[in-house]
Order: C-alpha cells, then sequence, then structure tokens
C-alpha cells in the first residue's frame, strides 16, 4: 500500500487533480479533449455511412453528442465520458469492466478498438499490453479510492485548505528527511510538518481568536525540504493556487502565493456554465498575446476587449493557451512549472475568473489547454523541483531516459 500510494496515487492523483481544478472546479469551465475520436479513412467511411458530411464535422458531432448535458449535470457527464472511453475500449461481448487479454468461453477476446480501425491490429499485442496495465490501475485505484472522480480530487486536500477552524498544509515529499512550512508571514522562519506513514507532510495551524487565518491572503510562500543527501532546498509548493515573481529583478525566483481572499474580494459569479453548443466554433488565443500593444495582456482585458470580437465573429467557444503557471514565456506556456497555479503575467485567480464569467454571459464556453504529459526542468520554481534523485516512486517522474523528454527539454 505504502508503494501503491507514493508511485501510483499521489504522482498520478496530481496529474489527474490538476486537469479536473483547472476545468472544472475551481473556473466553472467544460473541458473538452482535442483528440479525435477516429482517424483511419475507413473510420471516417464508417462515419459518413452513419450520417454524412465531412469526417471532421462527423467527429465533432459524434465528440459533442455524447456530451449533451455537462452543463446540467457534471457528474453524469463525467460518468458519460468514462463510459465513451470504455465503449471503444471494451472487449467483444463483455461489459466495461471487463479486461483485454482474457478469456472467456474457451476463446481470447480481443479489444472492440480493432473493428473501428483494423490497422491497429499490428499493433496489438502492445495495446492489450497497455489495456491491461490501464485495467490493472484502475482497479487499484478504484479499491483505494472508490472511484477516479474521487482519485483526481486530491486538489480538496493538497496544498492549502480550510479545516475545522485551522489552516491545513499537505505536501508529498517521502524521500525528505524534515519538511517546514515558510514564507514572509513567519518571517521565512520554518513550522515543522509531520510525515505520516505514506510520506504525507502535514501542519495544521489554529485560526486566531477572532477568526483571522494566521498567514495572511497574499502572504508569500515556500516549502523548505531537507533531502534525502541532508542539505535544505525551498520550493514552491506543489498545489500552489498562484505564484508570482519581482518582475523588476532579473533572474528572480518565483514565490508561492497564499490565495484566499476575504469574501469582499472573490469573484462572484454572475453567469452559469453556457450549455454544449450542438456544433461548436472554437476560437483558439494566447490572453498574453492578444492586445496591440507590445505588453503581456490581462484576462480582464481578454474579457473587455476580445470576447466582444470573439462573440460578434459567431464563434461559441473560446479555447485559452498558457493558462498554467510557467517561467518562461517564450515557451507559449507548455513549460509548465506550476500545474494548478492561473499564470500571473495576466492577472490573478480572481481576474482570470471574470474572464470565464464575462464569456459564460456572452453564452461563449471556455476550454483551457492543459499540460500535463510532461513540466519544466526548472527546479527552482517548478515540480521538477522535488526531484533530489530519490528513488522512481518516491518521485513525482520516472527515472532515466524515461522520466526526460528530449524534445521538449523538459
Amino acid at each position: 500500500r505504502r508503494s501503491l500510494w507514493s508511485f501510483a496515487r499521489v504522482r498520478a492523483r496530481f496529474l489527474l487533480g490538476f486537469a479536473v481544478v483547472l476545468s472544472m472546479s475551481a473556473s466553472g469551465c467544460s473541458f473538452f479533449p482535442s483528440v479525435a475520436p477516429f482517424q483511419s479513412r475507413r473510420a471516417q467511411a464508417l462515419l459518413r455511412r452513419r450520417g454524412g458530411g465531412h469526417p471532421h464535422q462527423q467527429q465533432q458531432l459524434h465528440h459533442l453528442h455524447r456530451r449533451k448535458g455537462v452543463a446540467r449535470d457534471e457528474g453524469r457527464a463525467r460518468s458519460s465520458r468514462m463510459e465513451d472511453c470504455s465503449r471503444l475500449w471494451a472487449v467483444a461481448g463483455a461489459g466495461p469492466g471487463a479486461g483485454g487479454g482474457e478469456k472467456k468461453g474457451g476463446a481470447e477476446e480481443r479489444l472492440k478498438i480493432y473493428e473501428v480501425d483494423p490497422q491497429l491490429e499490428a499493433h496489438e499485442d502492445h495495446l492489450e499490453y497497455r489495456f491491461r496495465r490501464y485495467r490493472e490501475q484502475l482497479e487499484a485505484i478504484e479499491g483505494s479510492e472508490g472511484s477516479l472522480d474521487a482519485f483526481a480530487s486530491g486538489y480538496e486536500t493538497m496544498g492549502f485548505s480550510e479545516e475545522d477552524g485551522c489552516v491545513v498544509y499537505r505536501e508529498w515529499v517521502p524521500a525528505a528527511q524534515s519538511v517546514q512550512l515558510i514564507g514572509d508571514f513567519n518571517g521565512w522562519e520554518g513550522w515543522n510538518l509531520e510525515r505520516d506513514s505514506f510520506g504525507r507532510w502535514e501542519i495544521r495551524i489554529p485560526k486566531k481568536v477572532n477568526g483571522e487565518s494566521p498567514i495572511p491572503h497574499g502572504s508569500k510562500v515556500k516549502v523548505r525540504i531537507q533531502t534525502p543527501h541532508g542539505n535544505w532546498v525551498d520550493r514552491i509548493p506543489a498545489w500552489i493556487t498562484y505564484a508570482t515573481v519581482d518582475a523588476g529583478q532579473f533572474g528572480a525566483a518565483y514565490d508561492g502565493v497564499y490565495w484566499n481572499p476575504p469574501r469582499d474580494e472573490r469573484h462572484e459569479w454572475r453567469h452559469g456554465r453556457p450549455e454544449v453548443p450542438l456544433a461548436l466554433r472554437i476560437y483558439e488565443a494566447h490572453v498574453g498575446m492578444s492586445g496591440q500593444e507590445p505588453r503581456v495582456s490581462s484576462y480582464r482585458e481578454f474579457a473587455d476587449t476580445v470576447l466582444p470580437r470573439i462573440k460578434a465573429s459567431h464563434y461559441n467557444a473560446v479555447q485559452l493557451m498558457a493558462i498554467q503557471e510557467h517561467s518562461y514565456y517564450g515557451s507559449f506556456g507548455y513549460h509548465v512549472t506550476n500545474a494548478f497555479a492561473a499564470s500571473s503575467r495576466s492577472g490573478s485567480p480572481e481576474d482570470l475568473k471574470y474572464l470565464i464569467d464575462t464569456a459564460h454571459g456572452m453564452g461563449i464556453v471556455v476550454i483551457m489547454d492543459l499540460v500535463h504529459s510532461h513540466a519544466s526542468n526548472n527546479a527552482n520554481d517548478g515540480l521538477n523541483g522535488f526531484d533530489f534523485g530519490q528513488k522512481e516512486e518516491d518521485s513525482y517522474f520516472l527515472s532515466g531516459e524515461a522520466g526526460y523528454h528530449q524534445l521538449w527539454d523538459s
């Protein structure tokens, strides 16, 4: 169980969790995968026979019809997405829970995806292996957490939260000898965290008598870690929701920011999420590069000046790039350093909520470009800084060549 927590539960929970928090919970956005479900000519022909029209349109309609009702019932929609995946990958003659490569009635079962695209039969051994590993991991997750949805909700308890009159901070660092919470709120003097049996460190800080938080909103925060080698390093909390840098100082490092604004400073949502259109017309945009002046544009500027033009051009969806925090602006947001944090170059989390709320008021659904297959190699500001050369099951990343993407240097 220790191995399951360290290698599978926490690392995969992190990756799944920030997709959920950015695309559904924190922002109120709908999430739509960008990968078309069918690619081969035979699959396109099947789609044309089923409904006519251009294959791309059929792919889009197929994709959308599966997701009608997302705005009305998020829970049902998430289950529907899982069922849609299972239909493609389910073993012939079995339900969604069936595993690949098993024998039933004396004959070996095959994945249904070969019926959709026979060209995949050349890769059957590898696909069967990967599906088998998927089923094993899914069953382990469901046995431990109850469901994949619950498993992906780590953001609700990891990082900073408020529980039972306390500010609670949790961080998964199983290889650490000691962990401390530091920031300008305690003069950068460490407050010690306690470790549980799964390598999760925790501190509970009671609120003041008058109910005020012991960590003021906007405080700079970092986690100080004693590595397995005995040295101390300062890192930005892995689950931080906001991180900033002193733009006037060359080469300055980012600081995590404790984001918990008082009620009168929080964005108040005015509009519900629009229903998913039957046909998406998507305008892809980079908020920082959307202005006419040679500077980084803000979320609010985009909402007030660009969204009306998108609406007037009859688009019903906007896809936003580079929303997750990334220290290197030239990466177009693909070298993510803080997966749960809204990019501070364009404003605060409340400003991003304003943009999304404004789009919803115009009937425009919002899609967020999320990067979760790799992360920046920046160890000072990002998740890579939690790799101290420890064993693989105690790290967020794989070791050796499997943990490094040469083409992205990430």
